[in-house]
């Protein structure tokens, strides 16, 4: 067993907002980042899928350096399930040094060459629901990151709603909604949403573009 450790619940299971399309998501850091068998938690799971992210002290304390967006998920909601050694005291202690988000303009770039991706997949034949997914999957991660940059920090499945809400897009908040069913899908945490045409498909990789556009906008008016 490691010296230090910590383990913690996080997501919607922690902020109590689940539902049956819910996932247990957990955090180990120790020593070693290695995996932990899930089945050390099925108590906790009953029954539910269980997803592990496992890291060292070292990359933990990195990815608080950066300001990463995980981490402030984790300062904001997380729970503690257990600690083992000096773990407790050193989790608190690099959590609380997260420092402001450094690499928005990483992200930025990043949502708008997946979104060009998808754009072309669909003009080559590639399955609608492929790119939905990834539309999806794009649409969260930027929503997180728009409510975090408008100073209202959400990481639920409400952050796109809210984030549309907040850059003036509600009108593209039910399709962005949509393409992160899609993901969800591919995730085996829904059932398959109604298929779509490629016009449909097209329609909400136009309004993912226009909500990176506005997200891109608020950034470089900062």
């Amino acid at each position: 067993m490691n010296a230090d450790q910590a383990v913690v619940l996080y997501g919607s299971v922690a902020r109590g907002d689940d539902d049956e399309a819910s996932d247990i998501d957990i955090l180990v850091v120790s020593s070693n980042g290695l995996p932990v068998d899930d089945h050390a938690f099925s108590s906790l799971a009953q029954g539910r899928p269980i997803n592990i992210s496992c890291y060292t002290w070292s990359e933990f304390e990195a990815m608080s350096a950066s300001g990463s967006l995980f981490i402030q998920h984790l300062l904001y909601e997380a729970k503690p399930i257990a600690y083992v050694g000096n773990g407790e005291k050193v989790y608190l202690r690099i959590l609380n040094d997260v420092t402001e988000y450094r690499h928005v303009e990483r992200d930025l770039a990043s949502f708008r060459l997946g979104i060009e991706d998808c754009r072309h997949g669909i003009s080559v034949g590639s399955p609608g629901e492929f790119e939905l997914a990834v539309v999806g999957g794009i649409a969260r991660h930027a929503s997180v990151l728009g409510c975090y940059l408008k100073g209202e920090t959400t990481f639920g499945r409400t952050s796109i709603a809210r984030a549309c809400r907040l850059l003036g897009l509600e009108g593209v908040s039910e399709e962005l909604a949509l393409a992160h069913r899609f993901r969800l899908f591919e995730q085996r945490q829904c059932l398959r949403p109604k298929s779509m045409d490629r016009g449909e498909v097209m329609s909400v990789i136009n309004a993912c573009d226009k909500f990176i556009c506005a997200l891109e906008g608020f950034w470089n008016a900062k």
